[in-house]
């Protein structure tokens, strides 16, 4: 603990280690969860070894290097931003960093990356301002390329719907309906 506060060059190594494993932790659930994370794989003290996003010839870019093709593809990606940080928020989990540095796109689909940061927001008493600024910076990023979201509601409303029990994320929104059987 003193070698934490005290930032000595143990206690970077120590704090390195549990960012490490907090990530790790988080990435398993949200892989489980399904959420667009890539899927982890093994992890050591030091580093994560995960699904490379891309394919033999590139990497997937971040999404401040994407360029979308237009209107269609920018509201789309956004929609994917938003139903990504819906769903980690419905897993209890925060990003706290998310911008277009932290999200990978490839093949249409976004990818939620960096996330030793993250917070569960059942512990964190910051994780509201944070889940925040994770939809502020995503929203500021794609009105910049024509796909504009009132980012401040989306976080309110979201926020208010994980305090109340009330989240549900899109897809499980329209149950299936079953025909009654007759006795």
């Amino acid at each position: 603990r003193v070698a934490l506060e005290k930032r000595t060059g143990f206690g970077r190594l120590v704090q390195g280690e549990l960012w490490v494993q907090r990530e790790w932790e988080t990435l398993q659930a949200l892989s489980r969860a399904g959420a667009p994370v890539p899927r982890p794989i093994e992890a050591t003290e030091r580093a994560i070894l995960m699904s490379y996003v891309g394919d033999r010839d590139r990497a997937a870019p971040q999404l401040h290097r994407h360029r979308p093709s237009g209107p269609a593809e920018a509201e789309d990606l956004l929609e994917q931003c938003l139903r990504a940080i819906e769903r980690m928020l419905f897993h209890d989990v925060v990003h706290g960093d998310l911008s277009p540095y932290n999200v990978l796109v490839w093949e249409g689909r976004v990818w939620v990356i960096d996330l030793p940061q993250a917070v569960d927001p059942r512990k964190n008493r910051h994780a509201e301002p944070l889940l925040a600024r994770d939809v502020k910076r995503i929203c500021e990023h794609f009105a910049r390329r024509g796909a504009s979201r009132d980012g401040d509601g989306f976080a309110r409303d979201l926020w208010t719907a994980w305090t109340f029990a009330e989240l549900v994320p899109e897809e499980l929104r329209h149950p299936v309906e079953i025909e009654p059987t007759t006795g």
